[in-house]
């Protein structure tokens, strides 16, 4: 029998925790639908790898070091050999993978928490209506798993409730896929995730697979009730974010990547760029002369698409896709950092040998490099949030602040 004193201790305990969540319920398919409160994300922060369910890179309210770089904090993690992700900025937090994953106060520069596990993607936070907090999404080669964001609730001196959930879908697990870079897309609660062959709409809350259907690219983009994704085979194929139904197919084989902008859609076909109208028609196409294409690194801001390679950076204009400058002051030679970004007049490149570049949008000149003593580094793309860029070299996490 249990005693009036335990049993007062024990409704005390689940009072405070349910007490802690400001609730209401739903029943939906027989299940109980629990709504909370949300902080929502701030507007420096930097929620997914590219920034932004359009993939452009562009922190339009961030102000990161233009003049110089020091380090303010920095730590070292077990680093991926498959896989280099942007670190990623939420409500405060840091997150980098590579065979852990750490979670680091922004600000402090202290770890909040570490879990041994290697994660094949970068992660992105997502609304999670069960949860006073947001879910932290990593996508896996069947599906996607969601985690607590600050690494569980602490009680007694242990963290319960790590893993939120976890979600694997139908169909066939290839022995070896490839994939190492499947970036998870947030966006109003539902997270866009590849893998296995797939592209899954995952409810952020439960885990639920909302629906799936068989595509094999790398980042989606979101636009307006759109996914888009670029398929080497058939072109840009576009789902309806809500039923997954597909809508059409834009182009034709050959298709690398595609970003998703106000005004239209620009896309990478084999060495060439376009502009799309968002009817699927062809705004534009440039070929650059004696420049070859080869990897995804685009980033766009202000109207301006600006795209690195092993040649060099251009930038072209998004509206008829005219060639502005191109520099070779700095190339992306490894199509593991395929990834820019862009912030209060400068483009941040992560350049492996010649360091980590700062470059001036109005020319392409470099204002600054961030070199480590190595002549192997490998960086990942940045992460810009606020004053501060975030970013991952040979190990190390490094938050980079104004000289």
């Amino acid at each position: 029998m249990v005693s009036q004193l335990s049993r007062r201790r024990v409704l005390a305990g689940c009072g405070a925790l349910v007490g802690s969540i400001p609730i209401s319920q739903n029943v939906i398919d027989g299940a109980i639908k629990i709504t909370a409160s949300h902080k929502s994300n701030d507007a420096s922060d930097w929620p997914m790898e590219q920034h932004d369910p359009g993939g452009t890179g562009y922190a339009p309210d961030a102000r990161p070091p233009k003049d110089g770089v020091r380090v303010r904090w920095k730590h070292q993690i077990q680093r991926s050999l498959s896989f280099f992700p942007s670190p990623i900025v939420a409500n405060g937090l840091v997150y980098c993978t590579g065979r852990e994953l750490v979670c680091v106060d922004a600000a402090s520069g202290d770890v909040v928490f570490r879990i041994d596990r290697e994660f094949n993607s970068p992660p992105a936070i997502t609304h999670a209506r069960a949860y006073q907090s947001p879910t932290l999404v990593f996508s896996t080669v069947s599906g996607a798993v969601g985690l607590h964001p600050r690494g569980g609730i602490a009680i007694g001196g242990n963290r319960i409730g790590r893993t939120r959930w976890q979600t694997r879908g139908s169909g066939d697990t290839p022995i070896f896929t490839g994939e190492n870079r499947k970036i998870p897309i947030a966006v109003d609660g539902t997270v866009f995730v590849t893998g296995g062959g797939y592209l899954r709409a995952i409810d952020g809350s439960s885990g639920r697979i909302r629906w799936q259907t068989a595509n094999n690219s790398n980042r989606p983009v979101i636009h307006e009730g759109t996914v888009y994704v670029a398929d080497y085979q058939k072109g840009i194929i576009e789902y309806d974010t809500t039923t997954g139904e597909h809508t059409r197919s834009i182009g034709k084989a050959g298709a690398v990547s595609v970003t998703a902008t106000t005004d239209g859609l620009i896309g990478i076909w084999s060495g060439s760029l376009y502009g799309l109208n968002y009817d699927g028609t062809v705004r534009w196409a440039h070929t650059p002369e004696k420049w070859s294409i080869t990897t995804r690194a685009l980033a766009v801001a202000d109207g301006v698409a600006y795209i690195c390679s092993s040649d060099g950076l251009l930038a072209i204009n998004a509206t008829d896709g005219t060639e502005l400058w191109r520099s070779e002051a700095v190339q992306m030679a490894s199509s593991r950092s395929s990834s820019l970004a862009v912030a209060d007049g400068c483009i941040y490149v992560p350049a492996n040998r010649r360091g980590l570049a700062a470059v001036d949008i109005t020319d392409g000149h470099v204002r600054w490099r961030f070199t480590l003593e190595s002549e192997h580094t490998t960086w990942s793309p940045v992460a810009l949030a606020g004053k501060t860029i975030y970013v991952l070299g040979n190990g190390t996490l490094y938050a980079l602040e104004e000289r």
